[in-house]
């Protein structure tokens, strides 16, 4: 079941490699297998979108969106500082 689930999660990703959400879809099928690095890694690719999408956000003044995104960023990783400085 979790073997499916990376398979067509990876399919989603190559088809739309911005989108944030099939990243931390794999990786709860990852660490359904125990595959703890593979989800971290995941996690940080997913991490790593909010924050360019946040960017991207606040240089056009959309500042509501921009927040949203830095508080994924944060809600994925509280121990980074600098969501919570742009933010």
């Amino acid at each position: 079941r979790f073997d499916k689930a990376i398979e067509d999660f990876t399919q989603v990703i190559r088809l739309n490699p911005k989108s944030p959400e099939p990243y931390s879809e794999r990786a709860k099928a990852y660490r359904g297998l125990g595959e703890e690095e593979k989800a971290a890694d995941d996690l940080t690719v997913k991490s790593s979108i909010h924050q360019d999408r946040g960017g991207f956000h606040l240089e056009n003044k959309k500042y509501d969106d921009s927040i949203a995104e830095y508080t994924e960023v944060i809600a994925l990783n509280p121990n980074n500082h600098k969501p919570y400085i742009v933010r």
